[in-house]
């Protein structure tokens, strides 16, 4: 019986989520033709990548069932084993590059051209890695380095990076689900603890290991291992590879038991909605008539003069590139706002404090009374410092208008308890994502952007 309920899952899961999101793709190579501009083709981009990522968390909500119900397969085939890591490089340049981040790669001399290696695990793993390693790297590098063990017939990928690092005593909490380090790592947001979990299961049942080296306030280095081949003569018996991965499979399945009812378990699911905002809000923002689009007031020359003129009214706060340049393109291009971004909260509430400081060297003197962002768009779970951390933060500046800076919490948990605590915490307002542009529009007439 409880069987069968995994396997209705594992086809919901299979079939009816993916089904979409295989359109959707499809939709996008198709789209990719008739788009000429470099900012549509740049949008473009953006959902494509976007709607890879939802691919792969699916991948990661199937494989943690297939798991449960000893469904879990390895597919062999002989590849390019550059390939798939030179297509998840690209697939995260531009995310990079929004942070001003280095993605570099390096391959060893002796890695082979061929390996015969199950392609998709690898991308699964490298997906999670590299994604960890973005949300958590303000400033640096991030490298990925693969080699070939010979002896072992083993393939190993490091991913090592600048970040934040993890402290000695939350190291073992990792790769446990829903595993959660200290607030002020907010290691656990965004499905991490999911991700990290899977991975470790998944390069267990591929017949290698995975761990972690670190220095707190010094960068991480992820490196993981599994089972590949030079060539068919070294493949084992297929029975003897079957009875290995379900030993493996029968390992995790009673821990994976305790987890499945979690609460936290849910949460999870829910944060697949930061990966389709840019598909949602790119569709609204292709079918918008250019009519639509806020013409800005004819500006008195007093205001033109002021130093406050080309300062940004808004400030957007999230740890997700995606979600940021999605809402930046829409408040530009639709309202014609000028905006100013941020990707964890501490990042924010500089940015808030250096404006005030640029008040007092060039005071403002017309009457837009521009001293510091009229509104900011606040995501909550967040690495470094999450949204509630800033918002206090920020209410405390006591040499700040309290009036003066409207904060919106933009969210995706939906329920009533994490709305009373961002409004608790300080916020004005409560948004989930995906916000729509109808949403964007009343807001900014609400706080006189309009």
């Amino acid at each position: 019986m409880e069987n069968d309920f995994y396997e209705m899952i594992t086809a919901t899961v299979s079939h009816d989520m993916r089904t979409p999101i295989n359109a959707i793709m499809g939709l996008i190579q198709s789209l990719d033709q008739f788009v000429t501009q470099n900012i549509g083709k740049r949008l473009l981009g953006i959902v494509n990548n976007s709607s890879k990522i939802l691919l792969f968390l699916v991948n990661d909500i199937l494989d943690f069932f297939q798991l449960k119900n000893g469904k879990f397969k390895i597919k062999l085939e002989k590849i390019e084993i550059r390939k798939p890591v030179l297509e998840l490089i690209d697939m995260f340049l531009l995310v990079a590059k929004e942070k001003s981040i280095e993605l570099k790669y390096e391959f060893d001399e002796n890695l082979p051209k061929l390996l015969i290696v199950d392609q998709q695990r690898i991308k699964q793993i490298l997906i999670n890695l590299i994604s960890n390693s973005l949300k958590f790297t303000m400033q640096g590098q991030i490298k990925i380095f693969a080699r070939y063990d010979q002896s072992q017939k083993l393939i190993w990928i490091t991913v090592r990076d600048t970040g934040v690092g993890v402290k000695v005593e939350d190291e073992i909490k990792l790769f446990k689900l829903f595993g959660k380090l200290d607030s002020s790592q907010a290691l656990n947001t965004k499905g991490i603890g999911l991700g990290l979990n899977i991975c470790s299961k998944v390069v267990e049942a591929c017949g290698g290991n995975i761990h972690l080296d670190t220095e707190y306030k010094n960068g991480a280095s992820f490196e993981f291992s599994i089972l590949a081949y030079e060539n068919e003569d070294q493949l084992p018996n297929r029975s003897l590879l079957q009875q290995v991965l379900n030993d493996q499979i029968a390992k995790q399945k009673s821990l994976l038991d305790e987890n499945l009812h979690s609460e936290k378990f849910s949460s999870y699911l829910m944060t697949i909605n930061d990966f389709t905002d840019a598909k949602i809000e790119f569709d609204q923002y292709l079918r918008s008539n250019d009519s639509s689009k806020q013409q800005l007031n004819e500006s008195l020359q007093n205001e033109q003069n002021c130093p406050c003129f080309n300062r940004p009214d808004i400030l957007i706060v999230d740890d997700n590139v995606f979600n940021i340049i999605t809402l930046e393109s829409i408040l530009e291009l639709q309202f014609n706002k000028k905006v100013s971004k941020a990707t964890n909260g501490l990042e924010g509430l500089n940015k808030i404090i250096k404006r005030l400081e640029l008040d007092q060297l060039e005071p403002c003197f017309c009457e837009r009374n521009n001293r510091n962002f009229k509104l900011v768009f606040m995501d909550c779970n967040m690495p470094i410092m999450d949204g509630f951390e800033a918002t206090i933060a920020i209410r405390n500046l006591k040499v700040i208008d309290q009036d003066q800076i409207m904060i919106v919490a933009l969210t995706a948990n939906a329920n009533e308890s994490f709305r009373i605590r961002c409004l608790e915490s300080g916020m004005n307002e409560f948004l989930t994502k995906p916000v729509s542009y109808d949403q964007l529009r009343l807001t900014l007439k609400q706080y006189n952007l309009l």
